[in-house]
């Protein structure tokens, strides 16, 4: 695509943002911003992997022997430095790398990035190493649904089959790196219907999300229920006496409600919705995926789960009440916001 192409205007602009606008502010492909774009993001991710590479040789104490060429390409030679706790917790380097943003620069900017492979290299390589040091990581993944960097959790398909692998994680809590103990971490969807979104942020008012709030949350979404039904009650109950008891009881009821009998229209509308697709994330970043919604804010804090070597977790804040979010929680707000 070039800036002659129909899809472009005759003007575009780069907004600042890492997009491309016309003379109305409208989005445009960022092809359509040509050369200024390009010299503008390029420059911006050169001056980003650069630190981030400085930061790895410096604040990790790496070695001249830590990294070297072996069949023309720079290779990890030993991962002691880059593995120890000092290097591994650095804030710097739990953001998320300015690499995952090399596949959409390339798309655009091919001819400019091409004459930064001697930086992008070896730091993909870093940052390969780096991430596989998380101790214990594997074990996690066992009884937890870790997030340990920056964007570590995604799940994406239908709502039923997000529904399936979530309920079959159901009890597992969402735990985070001790790194991020004290930092929020957000959890944004990409589709989201508006009045859904706009209940859930009304109700938490930009503060922490709580069990409370997903039961005010629920009455007032009670579309999603039988009319009297069991689930409604339970959401009453819970919206006045806050508790993970109640919490998972809502979610139950309203998940297994979803593909039982149900009676019509009610049974048609569940029948659309899990068809439906959709994609999940949480993030310790504050930053909205483009497209995406941010919804919910929890908290990464210290605690124990019975059966998990984790020592943090995310968490429902209610007061002085911490609950550990787990990945039944999840299929209720993918759920309720799709």
């Amino acid at each position: 695509m070039s800036k002659e192409d129909p899809e472009c205007p005759p003007a575009a602009f780069p907004d600042g943002k890492h997009g491309c606008v016309d003379t109305e502010g409208n989005h445009v492909p960022m092809a359509c911003c040509g050369g200024a774009i390009c010299q503008q993001e390029i420059s911006r991710f050169a001056m980003e992997a650069t630190t981030r590479l400085q930061t790895y040789r410096a604040a990790c104490s790496l070695l001249p022997t830590d990294m070297l060429p072996i069949d023309g390409a720079m290779a990890v030679t030993d991962a002691t430095r880059l593995c120890s706790e000092t290097c591994q917790e650095l804030p710097a380097l739990l953001k998320s790398s300015p690499l995952q943003e090399l596949t959409m620069l390339e798309s655009v900017c091919a001819d400019e990035i091409s004459k930064w492979q001697a930086l992008l290299q070896p730091l993909a390589v870093l940052d390969e190493a780096w991430s596989n040091c998380e101790v214990g990581t594997d074990e996690l993944r066992k009884t937890t649904i870790p997030v340990i960097r920056a964007i570590d959790w995604n799940i994406s398909g239908t709502i039923s089959s997000i529904q399936t692998e979530l309920r079959y994680q159901a009890d597992f809590p969402v735990s985070c790196s001790s790194g991020l103990v004290g930092a929020p971490v957000w959890f944004e969807i990409e589709s989201a219907t508006v009045m859904a979104r706009q209940h859930y942020q009304k109700i938490w008012a930009n503060g922490s999300a709580s069990i409370e709030g997903m039961g005010l949350f629920a009455t007032k979404a009670a579309y999603l229920y039988e009319v009297a039904g069991k689930g409604l009650q339970l959401a009453h109950e819970l919206a006045t006496t806050p508790s993970k008891g109640l919490l998972d009881a809502v979610v139950d009821s309203l998940l297994d409600s979803s593909a039982g009998p149900l009676p019509s229209p009610l049974s048609k509308f569940w029948r659309w919705l899990l068809t439906t697709e959709n994609t999940a994330v949480l993030t310790a970043e504050d930053r909205v995926k483009k497209s995406f919604s941010q919804v919910a804010k929890f908290q990464c804090m210290e605690g124990s789960v019975e059966g998990t070597p984790a020592k943090a977790f995310v968490m429902w804040v209610d007061g002085h009440a911490h609950t550990p979010v787990t990945a039944r929680h999840l299929a209720f707000l993918i759920t309720s916001l799709a």
